[in-house]
């Protein structure tokens, strides 16, 4: 009786001190995809673009990335395209795609 009761007491407080050890946070899966709050600040939550357990930051909003804003860059500005209208006789082609025109060009803008 005493040997029962010993083992019941002794498994008892295995299964208690088991219970109330610290777990490696770091093997949770939302660690290594970085969709919870890092315990060592190892990481920023949500970097990699996952957020499901993320708070608001510069990469999640209420649990989800943040759209992406592309830096502004300044637009390159297209040149004008210059419209060239001939008028005037075709006198021969070179190559296909090469005329020779005889009369006058105007260039307008």
């Amino acid at each position: 009786m005493q040997y029962r009761l010993a083992l019941s007491l002794f498994l008892t407080i295995a299964a208690l001190h088991l219970v109330s050890l610290p777990t490696d946070a770091h093997r949770s899966a939302c660690h290594r995809w970085h969709s919870c709050p890092s315990d060592r600040g190892t990481y920023v939550c949500g970097d990699r673009g996952y957020c499901f357990q993320c708070p608001n930051n510069q990469y999640c909003v209420a649990g989800k990335p943040r759209s992406v804003v592309e830096p502004s860059r300044p637009k390159a500005t297209q040149p004008t395209p210059v419209v060239k209208e001939f008028s005037g006789k075709v006198v021969g082609v070179a190559d296909g795609d090469t005329i020779t025109v005889m009369h006058t060009c105007a260039v307008t803008q």
